[in-house]
Formats: C-alpha cells, structure tokens, sequence
C-alpha cells in the first residue's frame, strides 16, 4: 500500500496539512490512537485521493475519495458495532457540468443509509428536482463489515470503501448516479416480518418541510399524510408497528436519521429549535398544549417558529423497546409554543394519533 501521513491539523476544502510541523512522526501518531485519540491519514503522494479521518476511541471511521481537482467523490462512513466496523452511510458524488467553480445546488448525490438488520434507506438528490427516496428491504450486510484497523493496517478499510469506476465528471455523470441508484434499488431480497413492523414516509426530509411551508401558505397538497386535531395538524413521520421484532435500536437508528434530516432542514429555515419543557404546567396555551403532549406519552419536542404564526414541533413518542414508539411533524398555532406570544387557555387540546387505526391510504402517500 502506498506509505501514508498522519496530519496534525487538515484543512478538508484544500486536502492540506496546516502548520510549521505539519505531521505526526510515526510513533507520535501510533500512541494517539492506541490512547484512544482521533487521527487523520491521507496517502503520501500528491494530490491527495483520500483521506481517513478516525474519531475519538475509534468510534467511527470516515473515509473519504477526492479527484485530482479535490472535488468530493465519495464519503463513506463505518460505526463500530459488536466489537465489529460496520458500514453506516455511502454518499456518492457526480458533477455532470464538470468540476470547475459549480455550486453544491450542481452536484448529483446518491446517499445510501444502511442498518445492520438489512434496511437500506437511498436518497437521490438531483438538480432542479425534488429528492427521491427509497427504502430497500433484504440488503445482504455481509459485505458491510470490516474488523477494526491495527495502527497501520488501513488498506482493507480504504479497499472496502473504495468507489468503483464509473464516470464521475462531465458527459455520462448523470447516467451513472442513475445507474448506482438502480443498481441499489434492486439489490434488496425477501422481506421478513420485522420490515412489517415499521412504516415511515416515503419522501427526504427537506421534501417533507417544503410541502409543510406549502400547506401553512394555503395550498392543497392531496398526498400529504394529514391528520387534523382543531387548530393542530399532525404530519405522521415514521411509527413503530406492533410487537417489537428484531433489534430494536436499529428502527430507532433509521427514525433518527430522518429526525436529523427534518431538524436540520427547520434549522436553515427559523434557526435553532427550543426544546419543550414537558413537566410545564399552568392556566396559558403553552401548558395545554404541553399537558396534550404529555397526554400523547411524548418524550421529546422541538419547535421552530414559521412566518410569526405557526409553531412546527418536531415530536417523538413512546418506547421502541415497548412498542409504539412515533415521529410526528406538529403545525400549531404560536401561541402554543411561545412564551411570549401565548394566551390563556380556552380549551381542552388533543395531538394523540394511534398508527394503527390511521387509514391505509394515508400510510403510503408521498409527495
């Protein structure tokens, strides 16, 4: 394998090491990461085509592959699971208009997100167009695991990771992210009962809150999942269906993901979300609206405020190791949430929605 560097500081945009001495010697590095430490490490030759980049206690593992112009190709990152490296997300770059000076808003991305009971989650982000997402039930994970490196013995999680040749940039970049995309598409087998026992929506979380901003402007959305509670409207994410089977940390992963997905996208729109105080009690809207999510066996809720009117709450209910365990899009009136904006309470306020009696029709749509 080609001798490799350990850089003390890395800027990631220029692939360069920072610094008069820009290097760990050796056995500086091998005591760093024997103690736990993180560490970076990149190929010796120029220009850097990868870079592994190693958290503290080597929890995680991300490798990522660069062309000679240090555009991002792909990012692959592995998660230490049972003693065991296991890989969690593969996120593939292609540049159809070529790799100079294009915005990110110009890059094709395949993202695949993948759970150690065979759930692939594959998101194809395209210009001018709306994300498209795809669960893939029956994935073989033999492939997805590596034993964790040695100090040194990096090449066979640098193989692992590797990009198989295809056209990344220019005349043919599009046909091959399309070709990747089905190629994984198809890769799922037989489903088992456990993929039964959970349903999510069928669309990336950016679609979710831009159809969320149209529905609160007054536009008919007919696919949205929908359930109205008086003022309240709930946006059913992901639920927990029957007895738990399986590993149940695993659907928790995957809810997570897309829990993630929808805080981020409501972080650009409003700025950080405020975390609900569920033990808030009182005579105002916030408290009723806080004793109906205690009503609802919430366990956690963040609300951003949209155009000065609404509150959007992001809502997690139940228990994944009991059964039941929900994720919910709130649209509320602002003065639910607010402190500042509430007034007192006139009636009694109800956000509980049961999964299983939610109409079928309702479980599939998609935007």
């Amino acid at each position: 394998m080609t001798s490799v560097l350990y850089p003390r500081r890395f800027e990631i945009y220029r692939l360069e090491a920072l610094g008069d001495d820009p290097y760990l010697s050796v056995d500086e590095a091998r005591e760093q990461y024997e103690q736990g430490g993180g560490l970076t490490v990149v190929p010796a030759d120029q220009p850097v085509s990868w870079m592994l980049d190693v958290s503290s206690n080597s929890h995680r593992f991300t490798v990522s592959f660069h062309t000679a112009q240090k555009k991002l190709l792909r990012r692959v990152m592995w998660e230490q699971t049972d003693g065991m490296l296991f890989c969690r997300r593969i996120a593939d770059r292609f540049y159809p208009a070529g790799e100079e000076q294009i915005p990110l808003v110009d890059v094709i991305t395949v993202t695949q997100d993948i759970s150690t009971d065979g759930v692939l989650e594959l998101t194809v982000q395209t210009p001018g167009e709306d994300e498209e997402f795809t669960q893939v039930d029956g994935v073989d994970t033999s492939g997805l695991r590596e034993a964790v490196p040695q100090f040194g013995q990096w090449h066979p999680l640098i193989a692992a990771s590797r990009p198989a040749e295809a056209t990344r940039v220019g005349d043919g970049a599009a046909a091959a992210a399309h070709a990747l995309a089905a190629q994984v598409r198809h890769a799922g087998g037989d489903r088992v009962a456990m993929f039964d026992s959970m349903w999510r929506i069928p669309a990336d979380a950016e679609v979710v809150v831009r159809n969320v901003e149209a529905v609160l402007t007054g536009a008919a959305i007919d696919s949205l999942p929908l359930i109205t509670r008086g003022d309240a409207r709930i946006v059913p994410l992901a639920a927990q269906l029957g007895t738990p089977t399986g590993d149940p940390r695993e659907l928790r992963h995957r809810m997570q993901l897309l829990a993630d997905g929808i805080d981020g996208a409501c972080e650009y729109r409003a700025g950080r979300g405020i975390r609900i105080d569920l033990a808030r009690t009182g005579d105002d809207e916030v408290a009723a609206y806080t004793a109906a999510l205690r009503e609802a066996n919430t366990t956690e809720a963040t609300w951003w405020e949209i155009d000065q009117a609404h509150g959007v709450t992001l809502v997690w209910t139940g228990d994944e190791n009991r059964g039941g365990l929900t994720l919910a899009l709130h649209v509320v009136p602002i003065s639910w949430v607010s402190e500042r904006r509430t007034r007192p309470a006139a009636r009694w306020i109800d956000v509980r929605w049961d999964p299983t009696e939610w109409p079928d029709e309702g479980r599939g749509s998609a935007f």
